[in-house]
């Protein structure tokens, strides 16, 4: 049986991942609303193209008046799709902050009552958090973020168009394709902003919260475990880190801390890595992929060798799978 810190911070994830899927579930449903309101002239736009306008290439397609109408009304439904997915991104880091401060004194209740010690701690004030919400992790606004990722969209949509047309193939599939392929981007995008912003806040303020407790000493890295976790995050589950070390993540990165406490023993639970030894060899190599696979199965590297660490000085540091030509 897992130590009761272990079940508690899983529970705790398995939480704020429901909620995170509720969340992005309205989001899809939202931009469902985005494709329809455009797909009608994106369906005229793409018979033009077929039919009288001859456009086979970029160039053309972006002089002609067609389009650009078409690019107009996008950027308008792209701008107000932006402010929707702002709002809710800032009432969920708000959210996402109490969440962690409750947890984080949860977390560290749950080793000292296993120890079967009385631990008193600080209680980080609410307001210390203020600071993280409606920011990303740059500094900038998530609002700057979202723009951006709104901007990858149409550039893919007509790039889909003049493809589709060049190929001869039917223009309302091309139609179709080019708003859900290729305007798509932009909302995989900003689903990707919504998901990496939120949890990052949360992951903040718990060490935020650890470091002003007193009693916590240290954090050590928690993944998930299934087959869809990043390997580098599963391989470096279980190390140890000071409260002075910020926390790497990755995009989508579903990781937890740990709190370590002042004279009481790191609790001991399965690591990643063990975890990853009792999966059978398909998830093994599925998980890993097949150049990793087989060189770890050869002996050739370790589990710690497919841990790299990226550092950016705007993003900071983060988690990567070490790439097969590295290893």
């Amino acid at each position: 049986m897992p130590p009761v810190v272990i079940d508690t911070i899983n529970g705790f994830r398995a939480n704020l991942l429901r909620n995170e899927q509720a969340q992005m579930a309205e989001a899809a449903r939202r931009w469902l609303g985005v494709e329809q309101s455009l797909q009608t002239s994106a369906d005229a736009l793409s018979q033009w193209m077929a039919g009288d306008g001859h456009i086979t290439r970029m160039e053309q397609l972006m002089s002609a008046r067609r389009y650009q109408d078409l690019q107009r009304q996008v950027t308008a439904e792209l701008g107000r799709y932006a402010a929707y997915m702002d709002g809710r991104i800032v009432d969920a880091q708000r959210n996402m902050a109490l969440n962690a401060i409750s947890h984080s004194q949860a977390a560290i209740n749950a080793i000292a009552t296993e120890s079967e010690i009385v631990v008193n701690f600080n209680r980080l004030p609410v307001s210390a958090t203020e600071n993280m919400i409606g920011l990303a992790g740059n500094g900038s606004p998530v609002r700057t973020l979202l723009d951006d990722a709104a901007s990858a969209g149409p550039d893919a949509m007509a790039q889909e168009l003049v493809n589709g047309i060049a190929l001869g193939r039917n223009p309302l599939e091309v139609a179709r394709r080019a708003i859900r392929m290729g305007l798509g981007q932009s909302f995989t995008r900003m689903a990707t902003i919504a998901r990496t912003e939120q949890l990052r806040v949360y992951r903040e303020t718990t060490l935020q919260s650890y470091r002003a407790s007193n009693v916590v000493i240290g954090y050590k890295r928690l993944s998930a475990r299934d087959s869809r976790t990043c390997v580098a995050c599963l391989f470096a589950d279980g190390r140890q880190y000071g409260l002075n070390e910020s926390f790497d993540q990755h995009p989508n990165c579903r990781c937890a801390l740990l709190p370590v406490l002042a004279n009481v023993p790191p609790v001991r639970f399965e690591t990643g890595q063990e975890w990853f030894r009792r999966q059978s060899e398909t998830t093994q190599r599925a998980m890993m992929g097949r150049g990793r696979y087989e060189a770890w199965r050869e002996g050739l590297v370790t589990l710690d060798d497919m841990v790299s660490r990226d550092w950016s000085d705007t993003w900071g540091g983060s988690l990567r799978p070490t790439r097969v030509s590295d290893l």
